[in-house]
């Protein structure tokens, strides 16, 4: 995928966006994610200033693909655990991953951290985190969405992207809860989420925050000419959201909530989640995104009226909050991380290690 320059036209960046989302609709993987920031120091200095404490035991991993009889569905996910079982480097669908794949679980019952990832990614995008969670003591369930992930992109810029999200979350978590051999495991009181871009406000709108349509038109009315939210492709796509929006979702209320480059800010109106009463981490965006896309960032501490705690990092990057790309991708993509660099290594480590110390404070992994 080619990037954006600064010096393209908006019609460019519009043209460009909309052939990345029908190259996804053939199952190429690209797409669009809000950049993030860097931190400012190494990642042995942040593993002790943010007091991540050391594994509790190994990572255990399983793919679940969970039926949903009554629907007609199946949600596909990647369950992550703590385990007794030595690791090792095993392929998933092309992506290398580091765990103890179907180790037996440690005897305990777990907090829960459900994961949306960003348009364009999949259950993976963010294993490196849920590798750290689970030595750390939780159950991570990280969610594929079905049609907007990076094989298929049929929901992307539309009004129901985000209502059909929630859904597929919620239903995937009530599926998840009924099976006997994790849902006993899990303690219902210490369930938290983690939204990356579109996942941010995904999950930000099952905790019980209400998407508004009059947030986005305002929004356009002021951005029209140099912001692809606003782009004339994307708006055509995006018509009908009060009808989307005016069904209720469902709402499950976490015990603690982490929102990474937000994604569709503009969609809650201040003081939209008010009534959400658990600890907030929000990782803004430095830097633009790809295509011109501004940050939500202050949209969404605006729906939260400014209580949630806020990390700024100017020069992190959208890749650096994700997993390394498998080799099998041979195009630059935002799907996933890049890969390589020391200086890429240390941002995203930093990273998780600070999301792994604010969900295992609010969560009261010991």
């Amino acid at each position: 995928m080619e990037l954006v320059g600064e010096k393209a036209t908006h019609h460019d960046k519009s043209e460009n966006l909309r052939e990345d989302v029908l190259r996804r609709l053939r199952n190429i993987a690209c797409g669009a994610l809000l950049a993030g920031t860097l931190f400012a120091f190494g990642v042995s200095n942040a593993a002790q200033a943010m007091g991540a404490r050391p594994s509790a035991a190994t990572a255990g991993f399983r793919t679940l693909t969970v039926l949903d009889e009554a629907g007609g569905q199946s949600y596909s996910a990647a369950l992550w655990y703590p385990a007794h079982k030595a690791e090792s480097e095993i392929n998933d669908a092309d992506w290398l991953i580091r765990c103890a794949r179907n180790g037996k679980m440690a005897d305990g019952v777990f907090p829960l951290v459900l994961v949306s990832h960003h348009s364009a990614g999949s259950k993976h995008s963010l294993h490196d985190l849920a590798a750290m969670l689970a030595h750390n003591g939780c159950v991570v369930l990280c969610l594929s969405h079905s049609g907007d992930n990076y094989r298929e992109a049929e929901l992307a810029f539309t009004p129901e992207l985000l209502p059909v999200r929630a859904r597929q979350l919620k239903r995937l978590l009530d599926l998840f809860l009924t099976l006997p051999e994790w849902g006993e495991r899990i303690d219902r009181a210490r369930i938290a989420f983690v939204g990356v871009g579109t996942g941010a406000a995904t999950v930000l709108a099952l905790s019980g925050a209400p998407l508004s349509a009059q947030g986005y038109d305002a929004y356009c009315a002021g951005n029209v000419k140099d912001d692809v939210y606003c782009s004339q492709w994307v708006r055509s796509r995006m018509r009908g959201l009060d009808a989307a929006f005016a069904a209720p979702l469902p709402v499950w209320k976490p015990g603690a909530l982490l929102l990474v480059a937000p994604a569709y800010g503009m969609l809650f109106e201040p003081g939209a989640a008010a009534a959400l009463s658990c600890p907030v981490m929000v990782f803004s965006a430095g830097k633009t995104g790809s295509y011109g896309e501004k940050d939500q960032t202050n949209f969404i501490m605006a729906a939260l009226l400014g209580r949630a705690q806020k990390k700024t990092l100017p020069e992190f990057a959208a890749e650096d909050f994700l997993a390394e790309c498998p080799s099998s991708f041979d195009e630059p993509t935002v799907a996933c991380g890049s890969a390589g660099s020391a200086a890429r290594e240390m941002r995203e480590e930093a990273f998780l290690h600070e999301a792994t110390a604010f969900l295992t404070r609010a969560l009261g992994v010991n």
